[in-house]
């Protein structure tokens, strides 16, 4: 004997998968700035979590006790 079926028409439609988590990103490597100098930062010239590469301007240190030595010299 037969098992009965349900039948239902095939509907065609775009689907937007939508999933949502809790969580954080971290980074893979971390860098320790330290500067070889001492003195008080002018300026910060990146973001934290930017990316950046060699050579690039990261901070500005005041120059004016140097400047002062180099006169005084």
């Amino acid at each position: 004997s037969a098992t009965p079926a349900t039948v239902a028409a095939v509907d065609s439609q775009n689907v937007l998968l939508w999933e949502e988590f809790s969580g954080r990103f971290e980074a893979v490597e971390r860098v320790e700035l330290r500067p070889r100098v001492p003195g008080a930062i002018e300026s910060i010239h990146f973001r934290e979590g930017s990316l950046v590469k060699k050579g690039d301007l990261l901070f500005i240190i005041d120059p004016a006790p140097y400047i002062a030595e180099v006169e005084k010299a």
